[in-house]
């Protein structure tokens, strides 16, 4: 567990000074309170009393600092956590592939879900609120002391609390988990319906199953409204206890001043001190209560870890010093009749693949790229990796590693919501400086420049300007390549290019050639004479192709 949760945990004793700080300055201003009524009462226009009133103001303004800061804290460790373990559980499930999830249609968000569950122990939240629990008892002491009935009635209060939050919170619970089973439900008929389209239109059932559907949607939707209503009176119900223990206070003081046994100042050091214990009550209760829960989440991340700690713990990931092979060992197409694929490449390499069938070429580049295999199943390395490099599948290299070894230049590429630097960036992966060189060498730094906005320039689905749609395929193509990978695959990239950028992809393809190892799939003949090799993709398997040169279209209005 230890391993799982320990990141950049907070400083236990950075947070136990502050826990120790602000309750025994939650403690003191009760009593300086009493002081400053009682001294009033006596002498009103005695100098004390503003200093007194000073303190009260400073100490409750330091409090209020120490918890922001404590805040700030444990807010940039949660994030920090999030962050680091968000990288892992994104990389352990793409290593995972075939292993089988209990969640089918959102594994990575169920696993998310699992994650924020139990920050609360790398940030040490937890052990704050039991420290914070722990003055209680010290709160219940001095009410003790300044009157035993007025400690008896908060006692009983706080129990009928617990008991309260301990069943609201166990509501709470079950109505989250029957929120996600709906919302799990209806993707997977969305999915069921989508995977048998054809079967639903030929049986013409399209209208019977938008009604299941929609069942499965109202469904969620109900118990997304019920979590939302439960979370409320979760939210709101620390407030409305404070009311209410201030209003039995007041009658428990009011019944013991009619007695004469209590005076106004004591009355209100009583209801100050009282009030702080509704909070910390509440927040132990709920975490005793999602502990279990906790305790489930946990035991799902040390499941994924377990099940993918030999592909990337278990032994030390292989180091990259530069390429010296490539190599595709039978890469079984999914045509039964076609001949396995077996390549080998090596540094500077320049080979090209064109197909009259698009899909099966993408599918072959996206196997090279390790991305899946040719039936568009993710690949499982127990069983042998048929893409290697330097003689090591592309999986057992650390994620900078594989970065640095190949980058993949999809044709249906999309920018990511945000800034055009975010994007060439990857926000914060590699320095602007490194996105210029490679952009310099794209021939794209003078179109970036001409924008009115720049490098901050949005772009995706928030974009409030139009960005023109060839720059935006080399922006795409610019991120892809920015780590300045040593194999490029291009899987038909060029297309959506417009004149400028096209020809801008040429020059980029003489300046790498010879220094990059480069597979071009496409079936511009323009762009595949620039290779030194050539092959046909056929349904029969892979044909090596014979003058290149040949088979170029002139391009007179293109401008080299």
């Amino acid at each position: 567990m230890k391993r799982l949760t320990m990141t950049r945990r907070t400083s236990w004793a950075l947070l136990f000074v502050s826990i120790l700080l602000s309750n025994t300055l939650a403690l003191t201003m009760p009593l300086v309170a009493r002081q400053v009524l009682s001294l009033g009462g006596r002498n009103p226009h005695t100098s004390s009393i503003f200093v007194l009133v000073l303190m009260v103001m400073g100490t409750a303004l330091l409090e209020s600092a120490i918890k922001y800061c404590r805040a700030i804290i444990l807010g940039r460790a949660d994030r920090a956590f999030m962050i680091h373990r968000l990288h892992w559980l994104l990389d352990r499930t793409a290593r995972a592939q075939r292993l089988s999830f209990a969640s089918a249609a959102a594994t990575s968000v169920d696993y998310a879900q699992a994650l924020h569950q139990v920050k609360g122990i790398a940030s040490r939240e937890v052990d704050l609120i039991w420290a914070e629990i722990s003055f209680v008892p010290v709160i219940v002491a001095i009410l003790f002391l300044l009157s035993p009935l007025a400690s008896l009635a908060v006692l009983v209060f706080m129990g009928a609390l617990c008991v309260q939050t301990y069943h609201s919170t166990r509501r709470f619970s079950q109505t989250a988990e029957a929120s996600r089973h709906a919302v799990e439900q209806r993707f997977v008929r969305l999915f069921s319906i989508l995977e048998r389209m054809h079967l639903v239109k030929a049986l013409a059932v399209e209208q019977h199953m938008t009604r299941v559907y929609e069942q499965a949607h109202g469904a969620a939707m109900r118990d997304n409204l019920r979590l939302t209503m439960a979370s409320t009176h979760l939210t709101h119900s620390t407030v409305i206890a404070g009311m209410m223990l201030n209003l039995l206070l007041l009658m428990t003081c009011a019944i013991a001043a009619r007695g004469g046994h209590m005076d106004i100042s004591l009355v209100i050091s009583i209801v100050l001190l009282a009030a702080r214990l509704t909070d910390p009550i509440q927040r132990a209760v709920f975490t005793y209560v999602q502990g279990r829960d906790r305790q489930a989440a946990f035991t799902k991340i040390k499941r994924l870890d377990e099940a993918t700690l030999a592909l990337s713990e278990g032994a030390p990931p292989p180091r990259f010093e530069g390429l010296h092979s490539l190599e595709v060992h039978g890469l079984p197409l999914f045509s039964q009749d076609a001949r396995p694929v077996s390549l080998t490449l090596h540094k500077g390499d320049f080979l090209a693949i064109s197909s009259p069938f698009p899909n099966l070429s993408r599918q072959l580049m996206r196997a090279m790229a390790g991305l899946e295999d040719s039936h568009g199943e993710r690949f499982h390395p127990q069983d042998g990796a048929p893409v290697t490099v330097n003689g090591h599948a592309i999986a057992l290299y650390s994620t900078a590693q594989r970065n640095r070894i190949l980058g993949y230049v999809a044709a249906n590429s999309t920018l990511f919501d945000g800034t055009i630097q975010d994007n060439i960036t990857r926000f914060g992966e590699v320095s602007i400086d490194e996105a210029f060189a490679m952009a310099e060498l794209l021939g794209m730094v003078r179109r970036l420049n001409e924008l009115p906005g720049g490098l901050q320039t949005r772009v995706g689905s928030d974009a409030r300007t139009t960005v023109p749609p060839g720059l935006e395929r080399q922006i795409a193509i610019l991120r892809a390549l920015v780590h300045k990978p040593a194999i490029i695959l291009f899987d038909h990239a060029e297309q959506g290019l417009d004149r400028e950028a096209y020809a801008a992809l040429v020059r980029f393809f003489g300046k790498v050639h010879g220094h990059a190892t480069i597979v071009l799939a496409s079936e511009d003949a323009n762009l595949t004479s620039l290779a030194d090799t050539g092959y046909s993709l056929e349904r029969h398997g892979l044909c090596k192709e014979r003058n290149l040169a040949q088979q170029s279209i002139p391009y007179r209005a293109m401008t080299l």
